[in-house]
């Protein structure tokens, strides 16, 4: 879903006013001095030579294990979500870490091994406005200069075949920065707007994928995926004269598309996610668009990237980088950061040509400085066993699997988690698969609670 891309890694962080919220997130440019803020830390710029060498001296005074699940025996890391169905990884990375801050920053831990969810920010909202441009109407409201009307992203053509084509675009920790320096958002999913809560990361009727449908949700989920593959399809099918006019291309569609597998890829089933094809729009008015916010922007800082490429872009370690994130993370800053994971989607599975020893659940990063999905950083050990890296394939341990040191960050995923209520309450389908009640229930990661830890070198 999110397309892999050639990126230099740059981490960024935001904080707010008023409730204080920092995050991070990779940028796909690389960073000028200009640009670049400075770490909480130390207050100032980090690619300065001599600031950095400063920097990675001070590592030694950084502790060897933080875990913002336990920091000072409070839990500041909301519960683990699932992205389903769409690429929306981005937003879910710069949430994630957004939550974290706000929750340090305000004093609003709860006791180790409690769920903190007194924030939940809506990924729905980031991902939505992101991508529409500011109206007359946001205008109207006192909240932008005439002057911005128009101004931002206009996915209209893109929406004519496909209603929620902005989720499917995928984005950076750059974007919900630049959105939220604009002066919308976070909004909390909660957030009640004429009698509904719109920024529930479902769609309106709370339709979830299954392939027994009938009635009104099987009618949506044709027409939506008929638009959808109209483009492919339609000059195949003519080609081939298994239909002779456009207009026969409807009435075709809704006789094969459950034909064989047909189903599964049009309507990506995961009995226990919502469904794709229902309506995930949000109203583009300023009653919607500048609902009751979490906290106001107040500055970004860009740091250093633990994996960039060198001048024959080749992977490229940077020590810098990582010692920039261990720094946030001590005080209390959740970071988001895009790499490159063996999958970019829930559901995937890993091969042996991935960075992913899937029986610990540890992923060494020494490919490409390419990046397909978006995570959020809670944390780090540095005496993380090594060995617990190694990955085997055919009986046989691979070769550079093993990192050269001890050591990795934790990361919140957004490919789900199981609580002990959702295997309590799962039950199964007529072919053996499991169902949850919570779409947010997936087994995946470190003990099945949807984290996993990484190293860069």
């Amino acid at each position: 879903m999110n397309k892999i891309k050639k990126t230099i890694c740059v981490l960024l962080s935001l904080m707010m006013i008023a409730l204080p919220v920092a995050a991070g997130g990779f940028s796909a440019a690389a960073v000028s001095e200009e640009s670049s803020g400075a770490l909480v830390t130390v207050g100032y710029n980090p690619l300065s030579k001599d600031v950095g060498q400063a920097l990675l001296d001070q590592e030694t005074e950084l502790p060897d294990r933080v875990d913002l699940r336990n920091f000072n025996g409070k839990n500041y890391v909301t519960p683990v979500k699932k992205q389903d169905p769409f690429g929306s990884c981005w937003a879910f990375g710069i949430a994630g870490a957004a939550e974290i801050s706000f929750l340090h920053d305000n004093g609003l831990g709860v006791p180790a091994g409690e769920v903190n969810d007194l924030i939940d920010i809506s990924e729905k909202y980031i991902n939505w406005y992101m991508f529409h441009a500011i109206t007359a109407d946001d205008v109207e409201l006192g909240c932008v200069p005439a002057s911005q009307v128009g101004e931002g992203v206009d996915p209209s053509k893109m929406e004519e075949t496909n209603m929620n084509a902005v989720y499917e675009l995928g984005g950076n920790g750059a974007f919900a920065s630049n959105f939220f320096a604009s002066g919308f958002g976070p909004v909390d999913e909660d957030e009640e707007v004429d009698g509904s809560y719109p920024y529930l990361y479902q769609g309106k009727n709370g339709w979830k994928s299954s392939d027994d449908m009938t009635g009104e949700e099987r009618s949506a989920c044709i027409s939506y995926f008929a638009l959808k593959q109209k483009n492919d399809l339609l000059p195949m099918l003519l080609e081939m004269g298994t239909i002779s006019s456009e207009d026969e291309y409807d009435a075709w569609f809704e006789a094969n598309w459950d034909d064989g597998d047909r189903n599964k890829d049009f309507c990506l089933i995961d009995k226990s996610g919502y469904a794709p094809f229902d309506d995930w729009t949000l109203p583009l008015n300023s009653k919607y668009h500048n609902a009751g916010l979490v906290s106001y922007f107040k500055r970004s800082y860009v740091l250093p990237a633990p994996a960039d490429s060198d001048e024959d872009g080749e992977y490229k370690f940077n020590p810098l980088g990582v010692t920039a994130m261990k720094s946030e993370l001590s005080n209390g800053h959740g970071i988001a950061i895009s790499i490159l994971a063996d999958q970019s989607e829930p559901g995937q599975e890993s091969g042996d040509d991935g960075y992913m020893n899937t029986v610990n659940w540890a992923q060494y990063y020494t490919g490409d400085p390419q990046s397909n999905h978006t995570v959020t950083v809670v944390g780090y050990d540095d005496n993380y066993p090594k060995e617990n890296f190694t990955r085997m394939a055919e009986g046989e341990v691979l070769e550079g699997s093993t990192p050269p040191a001890d050591g990795a960050f934790i990361v919140k995923n957004s490919w789900g988690a199981l609580t002990e209520e959702d295997k309590a309450t799962a039950t199964y389908d007529a072919d053996g698969n499991i169902v949850y009640e919570n779409p947010n229930a997936a087994a995946w990661g470190i003990e099945d609670q949807g984290l996993s830890r990484t190293r860069f070198r």
